[in-house]
């Protein structure tokens, strides 16, 4: 029996070795994705709330309402409305001062529409980072885990090999029933063990763009408000009944 014991132990020792090296924690640093400096919005062009109040006859006569709908998330349809009336007036009254007053009016019209592109291409990036942070947590955890099972099945291996040998060795019926249950039981547990558990990370993210997505508010903290425009406004999905931000969600 004092044999059986000492090997007993010894499975023991073995099986303690799979927790003996945790692997570090890590930490994912928050706002890694965040824009190097905040949104600064000019409130002359905030969309309008009411677009179809927004509306003039003179602009549905020139512009086709799904482009004045994409005027209006750029904060230009009031822009788009003087750029009428110069015209007109540059028709009614020749020369270089209205012609000039045209030039000056498309060229704000076009360096507010370049605006609008960064804005929505910067908040693409942003969350291209944010997606390829979760996946480095995600390819960490994995890796950890995977190893953590690895070595997990090796133990339980030479357990059981262990408690093989063991129970034929040993001379003394006691210590090979003591060996062969205690080797068992520990292979079973290590068997179990891969089922359950696993590494945890920490991941923050303060500046959550999803949960303004999900919580489908009027307006938004985060979002620039040409882009919660585009997401909110049912107009701009394909069935027109329901916002991209409610079919993302």
């Amino acid at each position: 029996m004092r044999k059986g014991s000492v090997g007993f132990l010894v499975l023991l020792a073995l099986a303690g070795c799979a927790g003996s090296r945790p692997a570090p924690r890590l930490l994912a640093a928050a706002g890694y994705c965040d824009p190097p400096l905040p949104y600064r919005y000019n409130p002359a062009y905030t969309p309008k709330a009411d677009f179809e109040a927004a509306l003039t006859p003179a602009l549905l006569a020139r512009y086709p309402r799904r482009n004045l709908l994409t005027a209006n998330a750029a904060g230009i349809l009031p822009a788009l409305q003087t750029l009428l009336a110069l015209e007109a007036q540059a028709r009614q009254q020749p020369g270089p001062g209205p012609e000039v007053a045209v030039l000056r009016q498309r060229q704000q019209l076009l360096a507010q529409v370049a605006l609008v592109s960064t804005t929505v291409a910067s908040v693409a990036a942003e969350l291209d980072c944010e997606g390829e942070r979760a996946d480095q947590v995600a390819g960490y955890l994995k890796e950890q885990d995977d190893r953590r099972i690895q070595q997990l099945n090796v133990l339980s291996i030479s357990v059981g090999a262990a408690s093989g040998i063991g129970t034929t060795v040993i001379g003394s019926t006691p210590g090979q029933y003591a060996f062969g249950i205690g080797g068992g039981l520990l292979a079973a547990g290590l068997g179990l063990l891969t089922l359950t558990g696993g590494h945890t990370a920490e991941f923050d993210h303060p500046r959550n763009l999803l949960a303004e997505v999900w919580g489908e508010q009027p307006t938004s903290a985060v979002f620039p408000p040409s882009v919660w425009y585009l997401l909110t406004e049912p107009a701009f999905s394909n069935q027109g009944q329901t916002a991209l931000a409610h079919n993302t969600r």
